[in-house]
């Protein structure tokens, strides 16, 4: 009976009036139902099966919305007809596995589908395709169980709330114009994958139940964001567009992978908002690509943390503010948690008060990397403001072009009263005040102090020597044509207050005089202050500026001066210009052409009111011994003087005498273990020139370090070469190169042994490089000819290198050969393929139920798939080598021919490839006859025939007690 019922409401929609009187709101009903009814083709496919054949209700794949037999039986004995939601309702609900195509509108009605959730049942798993529209009805729209899952690859969705204890992924499409009191996405212990797609314009309303609800609500779940935009979306409070709530902070996730959150906002009328693109409260937050770009809120533009552990190793923070009320971190804002920074840009971001990119409150923070640029603040701390009972460490990172407009300063960094900063292997150089709004106190002339770094009252600096601080050329400038206003500390300023002349309290410093490298520098005293950006009243008072041509005597080094009037604590680093290049090739933590201006004329890198630390308090001892070799004792000189680098770059001279036993310790050195080229990682090594050997040879015998006793000793020798025929002996040199992108996985062995070849054999004489030895070494002393007084031909090979590296030398027996190890690259690749159809969607029915595509590595055909309607016509080649024999390897796909089709291929391996078949065109026939009127029946061209029809079918439907199979044929011959 079904088949029979199921084509009467079919021709009962296409002809309501001529054949059967309306029921109360059928007109509706009919409008409703014409949308979802076939086209004539259509219906005279479904009706079309053998007589007697078994119609099955199980829909096709792909195939639009159609009723079952089951909701038109219920119809035709009365039962409340279907809406286009409620059909929708029961598709879904009916499938698993399946993808359903949705090319209309379908709109939930506001009084017959309210409360008619569309659930995806546990372990049932649907696919949403097609270009339509699905507009519900608020809260509890959708909702899919745990275990199910549900992915949007194609169409709409408005006004309808999702809540996800599954899997939901939106790949193509959108969710939009969703305006509730509550999520838009309610991710319930589930996790909500974006890898495209757009979630835009959707607002979360205030309500009168729980403030913790953003557009994308995570609540002891995941999101994850790969490719896809989110724009535009709004919160009442926390977290503009995603936010994530977890009871355990293991439980709540959101990661960024790539992908594109912008222009989205939180915002309250009474209250300071959190997270204009993103909050998190107790749970994790993964930052490694994509972007975050102008949000808005004024706790937190971009981000806001609460509670939680956060890393960001790469992808865009950028031009996110904190609105128009007073706030702080443009970029991004944490409390009582964890955030690791190794990557990433962060840039023209804006705070209305502290922190442009980042504001910390009680947070453990270290910064490993990552390029802070064009940020400002409108208060202290154009990058960073480190607050509450923060521990900050800042490794590496470049801070350049920030700026500052408040009275506290900070041009990059502002720290903080009761805050702890470390900064390591730290370079200040070309940062200003400028542009200014004098502002001091107690009727004195305002003053710029501290160009470089400005130390509060309340604060403490201590700079160390390893991976310590290079200051220079920075600029605390006097006001132009007001001699009153003189600036003090053109790199550093200490600042003690003074009352009634006196200072309050006590200050003081001891010089080190070792930069970052272990280069020298000079002090010089840089003006004078009276208090926080104040200066004495009378010029007799104030000390004069650092003049290069008068400077007069430096300051001393590793001595206690403490602050009084005549001896104020504000200074001009002047280092050599060895001491620069080194400290440059050294340095990883970049603070360059930041200011402190408007009303914050203090501190134009960084302005310190806790506790500021450069480098670790770990100096070490550098001890050399000289020995002789060769020659007797009474004709060597009475003392020597070598000349010590790091590197290529000179550090001072050094005399050795004999009366000291040949032997000379430098004091406060850096850990020469921490002396490394800040692009490569490679060791820049301790070496001496000595001038003027005579007969001597000069060489460095050995280098051994005391962990315990922090002391490096390198042993010297002059020797006087014994007299040897010409040509009796000679020398190799080797030397190591390494390519690892310097040691980037940290498994790079601590020595390699080099073997030395003669004539290609064996001498059982070995070689053992190590950063120790600068990875260089000499085979010494070998004989230039064998027995038979042939020249010998000499080369290396390394005996003791990893698996995971490959060795090749290069050189020569006269140049000195050099063994140079490569990575061999593990990494791991993966190739789709996805299939097209150009063929009217499939309008002549011919198109195949499969196709073989192959994977071709470097033109070699290595795999084989079928693609079908059951895998969706895609595929993904997973765990492939990315590289072989250190070269990346080609993937590409081929097809084999489809009959009646054109193949073509798009894309590439990194973005996957598409294969298109399309239709090849048709040789249309020479002739066309008329059509004739087949079985000798009328034309169809009116409706007398279709009336009779149906009036047959109604009778013999009333008729029907048991199940009938109806079957008829349309004949419409050419």
């Amino acid at each position: 009976m079904a088949i029979c019922l199921s084509l009467v409401m079919v021709l009962g929609l296409v002809f309501p009036g001529e054949v059967f009187a309306r029921e109360e709101g059928a007109e509706e009903n009919a409008q409703e139902a014409s949308v979802e009814s076939a086209a004539p083709e259509e219906v005279e496919e479904e009706v079309s099966a053998e007589p007697e054949a078994e119609v099955s209700a199980e829909p096709e794949e792909n195939e639009s919305l159609e009723l079952s037999e089951e909701a038109d039986e219920s119809q035709a004995v009365g039962e409340e007809e279907e809406t286009p939601w409620s059909k929708l309702k029961r598709r879904i609900e009916e499938a698993d596995g399946q993808k359903i195509e949705i090319n209309e509108d379908i709109t939930a009605d506001p009084v017959k589908d309210v409360e008619k959730t569309i659930s995806i049942l546990e372990n049932r798993h649907i696919v949403l395709t097609g270009k339509g529209k699905i507009t519900g009805f608020g809260l509890s729209s959708i909702k899919v169980a745990e275990k199910g899952s549900l992915t949007i690859d194609g169409p709409s969705l408005t006004k309808a709330q999702i809540e996800v204890e599954g899997k939901l992924e939106l790949k193509e499409g959108k969710i939009s114009d969703t305006k509730l009191e509550g999520a838009t996405v309610l991710v319930n212990g589930g996790e909500f994958i974006m890898s495209g797609g757009e979630f835009t314009d959707n607002e979360a309303l205030e309500g009168k139940d729980s403030s913790n609800y953003s557009p994308i609500t995570v609540k002891d779940g995941k999101f994850q964001l790969d490719r896809g935009k989110i724009s535009g979306n709004k919160s009442f409070l926390k977290g503009g567009a995603i936010g994530g709530w977890g009871s355990d902070p293991s439980k709540t996730s959101i990661l960024i992978n790539g992908g594109d959150i912008f222009g989205n906002q939180a915002i309250h009328p009474k209250k300071n908002a959190w997270g204009g693109g993103i909050y998190l409260e107790n749970g994790k937050f993964e930052m490694k690509g994509g972007s975050v770009t102008g949000n808005t809120a004024e706790l937190g533009g971009g981000i806001n943390l609460v509670n939680s552990s956060a890393k960001i190793s790469g992808g865009s923070i950028s031009e996110n503010t904190n609105g128009d009320y007073k706030g702080i971190g443009g970029g991004i804002s944490t409390t009582d948690g964890d955030l690791t920074i190794s990557g990433g840009e962060f840039s023209k971001n804006e705070a209305n008060g502290s922190g442009g990119v980042l504001y910390t409150d009680s947070t453990k923070l270290t910064i490993n990397g990552g390029e802070f640029t064009e940020n400002s603040a409108l208060r202290s701390g154009g990058a960073l403001s480190i607050g509450g009972t923060s521990r900050a460490e800042i490794n590496a990172g470049l801070f350049e072009g920030n700026s500052s407009h408040g009275f506290w300063g900070g041009g990059a960094i502002y720290n903080d009263t009761h805050s702890t900063l470390v900064i390591r292997r730290a370079l200040i150089k070309d940062n200003t005040i400028k542009e200014n709004y004098f502002i001091g106190a107690g009727n004195r002339p305002a003053s710029r102090q501290g160009g470089g770094i400005w130390n509060c009252p309340t604060g403490s600096t201590v700079i160390y020597i390893t991976n310590g601080l290079a200051l220079y050329e920075n600029s605390a400038p006097d006001l132009p044509n007001q001699p009153a206003h003189i600036g003090a500390g053109d790199d550093f300023a200490n600042i003690t207050k003074h009352e009634f002349g006196n200072p309050v309290g006590s200050s003081s410093v001891v010089l080190a005089s070792r930069m970052l490298g272990g280069g020298f520098r000079l002090w010089y005293q840089d003006g004078s202050f009276y208090s926080i950006h104040t200066n004495w009243g009378e010029e007799a008072d104030r000390m004069p500026r650092y003049n290069p041509e008068n400077h007069g005597d430096p300051l001393p080094y590793n001595k206690e001066i403490a602050e009084k009037k005549g001896a104020q604590l504000v200074y001009k680093s002047v280092p050599a210009e060895a001491s620069k290049s080194l400290a440059e090739q050294i340095a990883t933590s970049i603070f360059t052409n930041n200011t402190a201006q408007g009303t914050g004329i203090s501190g134009g890198a960084i302005a310190n009111n806790g506790k500021l630390i450069f480098g670790e308090d770990k100096p070490y001892k550098v001890v050399i011994n000289k020995a002789w070799s060769g020659d007797k004792e009474e004709t060597r000189p009475k003392e020597i003087v070598l000349k010590m680098y790091v590197g290529d770059h000179y550090i001072q001279d050094v005399k050795l005498t004999a009366e000291g036993n040949w032997e000379a310790t430098i004091e406060d050195f850096p850990d020469p273990d921490t002396l490394r080229d800040n692009k490569t990682g490679k060791l820049l090594p301790i070496n001496f020139k000595e001038e003027k050997t005579g007969n001597y040879v000069f060489s460095i015998l050995s280098r051994s370090r005391n962990e315990n006793e922090s002391t490096y000793t390198i042993q010297l020798e002059n020797k006087i070469p014994t007299p040897t025929p010409k040509e009796e002996f000679t020398s190799v040199k080797v030397n190591k190169n390494w390519v690892d992108e310097n040691n980037k996985l940290g498994d790079r062995p601590d020595h390699v042994v080099v073997a030395l070849l003669a004539n290609g054999q064996d001498t059982g004489k070995r070689l053992t490089l190590s950063e120790g030895t600068g990875w260089g070494g000499i085979f010494d002393s070998l004989p230039v000819y064998d027995a038979a007084h042939k020249r010998i031909d000499y080369s290396v090979v390394e005996v003791s290198h990893s698996k995971d590296y490959t060795a090749s030398v290069s050189g020569n027996q006269a140049d000195g050969f050099t063994i140079t190890n490569t990575r061999i690259p593990t990494e791991k690749t993966k190739v789709k393929v996805t299939k097209v159809w150009d063929d009217g969607n499939n309008a002549d029915g011919k198109r195949p139920d499969a196709i073989t595509v192959h994977l071709h590595k470097n033109g070699q055909i290595i795999q084989t798939v079928t693609l079908n309607q059951a895998n969706g016509w895609t595929w993904t080649f997973e765990g492939l080598e990315k590289f072989e024999d250190g070269k990346e390897i080609s993937y590409t796909i081929s097809e084999d021919p489809v009959e009646g089709y054109t193949t073509s291929l798009t894309g590439s391996a990194a973005d996957g490839f598409t294969l298109t078949n399309s239709k090849k065109p048709e040789t249309p026939p020479e002739t066309h006859k008329p059509p004739k009127t087949p079985h000798g029946h009328n034309p169809n061209t009116g409706d007398a025939g279709q009336i009779i029809l149906f009036a047959g079918l109604l009778v013999l439907s009333v008729a029907c007690l048991g199940k009938f199979y109806f079957w008829a044929k349309k004949d419409n011959e050419a």
